[in-house]
């Protein structure tokens, strides 16, 4: 199947990490972020830190 579009496409990592931030930027919270994208909660800290984001801070909890 030939394209004549020579865009080059975005990597997994990229694809992952825009997904990522998508669903944090509308949800505020790890929990229904992980569940939106059907991921848990610990694959989504430990895809946070092999991608160098950081998780959002929480009201009234210091950062880490």
């Amino acid at each position: 199947m030939a394209t004549t579009d020579d865009a080059p496409l975005p990597t997994i990592d990229e694809v992952e990490r825009d997904l990522i931030v998508r669903a944090l930027e509308r949800f505020h919270n790890i929990d229904p972020a992980a569940r939106a994208i059907g991921i848990s909660r610990r694959t989504m800290y430990r895809r946070l830190q092999a991608l160098g984001l950081r998780a959002p801070c929480r009201p009234g909890r210091p950062t880490r």
